[in-house]
């Protein structure tokens, strides 16, 4: 299958671009580089260097002809996104109506959207949440995503277009033996963890420890990104086999972990304490969010291989 990926050489889309090119699909990636990194492309995978926006540049590429695009480039950042709510609609909702649409006026296929949990906002108390739960962010990230997945729906509705919309928990780890490199990635809990664990002249930020949850801090559904887009690559297969119109899912595996726990895990596998220091809350931080993924199970008869916290960790590390 001829596939494009948008933002293709960052975190989640080298490892899917590497997957996918792998499995003997023919693999092009759009990345401006802002984040991602040529060099994460492995396998010969095509690059063109510029921005998913830009209606010229987007429309010579999509007249080459593809089975199915992938769309991975994002603002990912919680916070910058409060303070940058202009960028982050531009970006993550209005460059994405751009996409679809010349999707769809080039005869693509297929379309797989890189969403996110944060449409949930805090959820119900125990923080579980399928994929009819009310969709209602607390910051801008998650409204710029909701808006994008708004977008695709709609413009999808009337057009030959397939399309599946997955809603992504906290996706870390990395898939160990790869030189894939990565810039901005250390801002997620995980990531930070590593960081300070490899130099203890670093302290680790928490962000809040009055949460009501039982420890005081956020508990998140962590998935190695290994996992993540092994999901993917089933999702895809799917829809090129005319599986549905439409496909919303959770991806996550279905437990959380808070803060406290996840530094623990990180204290145990390296024999050492993190040095650590509370922060306030942060603005547009939910309290915790869990999948439920009946759903993505049924639908893929999906089994995760790396589903533990501990392999997580230790692939971060490694």
């Amino acid at each position: 299958m001829k596939v494009l990926l948008t933002g293709g050489c960052g975190y989640i889309g080298a490892h899917c671009s590497h997957l996918l090119a792998e499995a003997g699909h023919q693999v092009s990636v759009i990345d401006n580089l802002s984040l991602g990194q040529k060099n994460n492309l492995l396998l010969g995978e095509k690059l063109y260097i510029g921005d998913f926006g830009d209606q010229k540049f987007l429309n010579e590429i999509l007249a080459e002809g593809f089975d199915a695009v992938l769309h991975f480039a994002a603002s990912t950042d919680v916070t910058e996104a409060t303070y940058e709510p202009a960028r982050y609609y531009d970006n993550n909702a209005f460059k994405t109506r751009l996409l679809v649409q010349a999707c769809i006026d080039h005869g693509v296929k297929n379309f797989i959207l890189s969403s996110t949990c944060a449409v949930y906002g805090d959820g119900p108390p125990d923080g579980l949440v399928s994929e009819h739960s009310p969709l209602k962010p607390v910051g801008v990230y998650g409204w710029s995503k909701l808006f994008a997945e708004r977008l695709l729906i709609d413009l999808a509705a009337g057009a030959e277009l397939r399309y599946s919309i997955l809603r992504y928990f906290n996706v870390a780890g990395k898939r160990v033996g790869l030189p894939f490199q990565f810039v901005g990635k250390d801002k997620a809990l995980i990531q930070r963890c590593a960081l300070v664990s490899k130099d203890p002249s670093q302290t680790l930020l928490v962000y809040g420890d009055s949460f009501d949850t039982p420890d005081g801090t956020a508990i998140r559904d962590y998935i190695h990104v290994q996992d993540l887009v092994e999901v993917h690559g089933l999702i895809l297969d799917l829809l090129a086999a005319g599986h549905s119109k439409e496909l919303i899912l959770n991806v996550g595996y279905g437990r959380g972990f808070s803060v406290r726990e996840v530094i623990a895990c990180f204290e145990q596998i390296t024999g050492r304490p993190l040095a650590v220091k509370v922060e306030a809350r942060r603005s547009g931080e939910a309290e915790r969010v869990i999948a439920i993924t009946d759903f993505l199970s049924r639908t893929l008869s999906w089994q995760p291989r790396y589903a533990d916290l501990g392999r997580i960790v230790e692939d971060t590390l490694a």
